[in-house]
């Protein structure tokens, strides 16, 4: 599965749903546990509050903070509308604003997960928005071709770093520079065990 056929499974189930546009909702705080919505539907790893607007036609924004992160985003997000924001709930307001003027149903992502004073105020912005974590998430199951890669890769380094025989601070270093390239997709910061310090 690419990423293009794991957006266009969600578009297909969103029009199943009849829903007019997805939101995805992330705080920022990334856990491994915590699921990403922003990042499966968007491919970028926000260094704080986060959200995507996702039409059913395909059209899709990322709102991104901090706002000097925008050139980033964009970067990592070529395909998308990138909106640098200091307050995600504000720029979403605006970014949603055309599907409500529109009386479509409208999905929300991460809710959840996400911290209170954030999703509370989210709520206000799309009050009748439904739960559309599963539409999301099921088609994130499958895996990409360029996240297995990555874990693979980051599987490669773990291997070598339990057959060197690393101090557990130096373990500990790897494995979570292993987490960073599977959450991420992006390659870690040193080259070598021994860089990682």
């Amino acid at each position: 599965m690419t990423f293009d056929e794991r957006l266009a499974a969600i578009r297909a189930n969103m029009i199943e749903h009849k829903l007019e546009a997805l939101v995805a909702i992330h705080d920022g705080a990334h856990f491994v546990e915590t699921p990403n919505p922003v990042f499966v539907l968007s491919g970028f790893k926000s260094l704080g509050p986060a959200a995507v607007v996702l039409a059913r036609d395909g059209e899709a924004s990322l709102i991104v903070t901090p706002a000097w992160d925008v050139e980033r985003a964009a970067a990592c997000c070529p395909g998308l509308r990138v909106i640098a924001a200091d307050d995600v709930v504000d720029a979403l307001e605006s970014a949603c604003s055309s599907h409500r003027s529109r009386g479509g149903k409208l999905g929300i992502a991460g809710l959840a997960a996400t911290r209170w004073d954030i999703a509370g105020r989210v709520t206000e912005v799309v009050p009748q928005a439904s739960a559309a974590d599963d539409i999301v998430f099921d088609a994130a199951a499958a895996k990409t071709v360029d996240e297995i890669a990555h874990a693979r890769e980051a599987t490669r380094r773990g291997v070598y770093g339990l057959r060197v025989g690393l101090s557990d601070e130096r373990g500990h270093a790897i494995v979570s520079a292993m987490v960073a390239v599977h959450e991420q997709g992006t390659e870690v910061l040193w080259s070598s065990p021994e860089a990682a310090q």
